[in-house]
C-alpha cells in the first residue's frame, strides 16, 4: 500500500517535468517505479501516462510541431525501438539496470557540468536517435538521448517541446499495443492507472503553467539533478 502510495506521488511530480519540458518524465520516474510496483508493471503503467500527458502537449501546442524532424525522429527511433524491445527479452535484467543507470547518471553530469555545445557528425546524430529508440524499447525512456539531439535541432521551447510530445505519442502507442498481446495489461496494472491519473492530470495542469511562467534554464538544472539522483539510486 505504501508502495503504491509513493508511485502515485512520483507519478504527479515526474509528469509535472513531462509537461514543463516535453521530456524527463519518465526518465526520472522509471528507476524508482522499478523499485515500488515492479518492472513489468512500472514499464506499462509509465507508458500510458507518459502518452496522455505527451497527448495533451502535442494537440495543445500543434502549430509549434516540426513536421519534417517528427517523421524523421520518429522513424528513426521506431527502428531503435524494435530492437529495443528484443534486447529486453534477451538480457539478464540485472545488467540492463546497470547499464541504464550508468547512462542516466553520465548524461546528468554531462548536462550540469559540460554546457558547451558539441558539433555532432550527423550519421552520429541518426546513430543518437537510434539508440535512444533502443532505450525507449527497453525502459520507455529513450528521452536523455533524444535530448542531445533535439537540442541541436530546435532552439525556440515550445517547437522542442510540441515535436517531442508527439515523438512520445507514437512510440508509446506502438508499446502499448505490444504490451496488450504480451499480457502485461492486467487488473494490477489497470488499477494502477486508473487511480494515477487525477495526479497526473493536476501534474499537467501546473507544469503547464510553469512551462509559461518559470525560467526554463533553472527548471532544467533541477531536472538533470533529480536525473542524477535517480540513476545512482539504480546503482547503489
Amino acid at each position: 500500500m505504501l508502495n503504491d502510495v509513493i508511485f502515485i506521488l512520483l507519478v504527479f511530480f515526474s509528469n509535472i517535468i513531462q509537461t514543463l519540458t516535453g521530456f524527463a518524465g519518465t526518465m526520472l520516474a522509471m528507476p524508482g517505479a522499478m523499485l515500488l510496483i515492479g518492472v513489468e508493471n512500472a514499464k506499462v503503467v509509465l507508458n500510458i501516462m507518459g502518452l496522455v500527458a505527451s497527448l495533451y502537449i502535442g494537440l495543445k501546442n500543434w502549430k509549434s510541431v516540426h513536421k519534417k524532424e517528427l517523421i524523421k525522429i520518429t522513424v528513426l527511433m521506431f527502428m531503435g525501438l524494435l530492437i529495443g524491445i528484443q534486447i529486453f527479452k534477451v538480457l539478464q535484467m540485472n545488467m540492463l539496470l546497470t547499464i541504464y543507470g550508468i547512462m542516466i547518471v553520465g548524461i546528468a553530469l554531462k548536462n550540469l557540468f559540460f554546457k558547451k555545445k558539441l558539433r555532432i557528425h550527423e550519421v552520429f546524430l541518426t546513430a543518437i536517435l537510434i539508440i535512444a529508440g533502443i532505450i525507449h524499447g527497453m525502459f520507455i525512456s529513450g528521452g536523455a538521448l533524444l535530448v542531445v539531439y533535439a537540442a541541436m535541432r530546435f532552439k525556440e521551447k515550445a517547437e522542442f517541446r510540441s515535436t517531442l510530445a508527439f515523438v512520445w505519442v507514437f512510440l508509446n502507442s506502438y508499446l502499448l499495443m505490444i504490451q496488450i498481446g504480451d499480457g502485461m495489461v492486467n487488473s494490477e496494472t489497470l488499477t494502477l492507472t486508473a487511480v494515477s491519473l487525477i495526479p497526473l492530470a493536476l501534474a499537467i495542469y501546473l507544469g503547464n503553467i510553469l512551462h509559461h511562467r518559470i525560467d526554463q534554464n533553472a527548471f532544467m538544472k533541477i531536472t538533470y539533478v533529480l536525473l542524477l539522483a535517480s540513476g545512482m539510486m539504480l546503482l547503489v
